[in-house]
């Protein structure tokens, strides 16, 4: 059985994580992730949920399959796999949102913030619990935490190894949106339906200069934008959307444009 799987249908693309009862991060899960997203990568989905099943996003990782008996020099190579597959997820070129419901600490925490968004359940919990284990998180969680929270926050967060509920983490900046558990997935497919519906090929050049200015600061997006920018000019999206804008004003662009994609 895959532990991970990708579906699509009308555009929007669903990654889902099945290993019960904790989606528990293992050898195989992560193989099966890396084959989803390449299948997500491949489709025409427009944009893509990772969601999990059952009552838990992802209770970290299995110690004894990741952990128990390697040592830092096999450890290497495996790290360099994982963050080869989660990285392939984060630059997806079409929006990513995490749907977290239950507990999602850990690996599992670290997998939802290599997504664009995370949308989580009132009821969810989130933390790194990797120092109660005597390790870093291994993933990229500590750094993405200082993106979204802040440096002082991401130590915080990473040293104390709490787990937080959802409202925090929202007024932190490390969730977006938090709803009554029961809208969670509604909500989630009403977001990921109205950012299909967009420009994503101008979603993707968005994407793309965010993600410069967080690795390389300001000035490396800036000429990145010298060499994109002017690529959405020529795209059936923009050239709709200014006609409309020309023949409607502003006030009715948001309700007469539908974009295509192209």
């Amino acid at each position: 059985m895959s532990l991970a799987t990708f579906a699509e249908d009308q555009g929007i693309g669903v990654v889902t994580l099945n290993n019960p009862p904790l989606n528990l991060l293992s050898t195989k899960l992560l193989a099966d992730l890396d084959a989803a997203v390449d299948a997500a990568a491949g489709s025409a989905a427009r944009a893509v949920i990772v969601r999990a099943e059952g009552g838990h996003f992802g209770a970290g990782a299995d110690a004894g399959d990741m952990f128990a008996g390697v040592s830092g020099e096999q450890a290497r190579p495996q790290i360099i796999g994982w963050l080869h597959t989660l990285r392939k997820l984060e630059t997806l070129p079409v929006p990513v949102i995490a749907q977290v419901q239950g507990t999602c600490v850990g690996g599992g925490l670290e997998l939802a913030l290599y997504c664009d968004v995370i949308v989580a359940g009132a009821s969810a919990r989130l933390g790194h619990l990797e120092a109660n284990l005597g390790t870093a998180t291994l993933l990229g969680g500590a750094q993405r935490i200082a993106e979204r929270a802040g440096p002082a926050r991401a130590r915080w967060f990473v040293y104390t190894a709490d787990a937080v509920d959802a409202a925090t983490c929202q007024a932190w900046g490390i969730v977006q949106q938090v709803v009554a558990d029961h809208l969670l997935a509604e909500t989630v497919d009403a977001l990921a339906r109205r950012l299909a519906d967009g420009p994503t090929r101008a979603h993707a050049i968005t994407k793309r200069l965010i993600g410069a200015q967080r690795d390389r600061g300001v000035a490396a997006a800036d000429e990145l934008l010298l060499d994109l920018a002017h690529t959405v000019y020529d795209t059936a999206d923009m050239q709709h959307g200014v006609a409309v804008l020309v023949e409607h004003g502003a006030r009715k662009l948001k309700e007469k444009t539908s974009f295509v994609g192209r």
